[in-house]
């Protein structure tokens, strides 16, 4: 088996776009959650983000209540 430079180019062409279109939705869903107008939506599942603090508040509010 024989790996030529064309299939090189082909699976690092493929690697690209999958990390393009990855990160291009990492971006979109950041973006909705930092925005105060906008929710977050995906696979028509809407969501809510919380920020780390908010979460590590959550989390402290439950122990406390324990």
């Amino acid at each position: 088996m024989r790996i030529r430079i064309r299939d090189v180019i082909i699976l690092a062409v493929g690697a690209a776009l999958f990390y393009g279109g990855y990160r291009y939705e990492a971006n979109a869903i950041q973006q909705t959650c930092e925005a105060d107008d906008g929710h977050t939506v995906l696979n028509g599942t809407e969501y809510l983000c919380l920020s780390q603090r908010q979460i590590e508040i959550m989390k402290a509010n439950r122990q406390r209540d324990a």
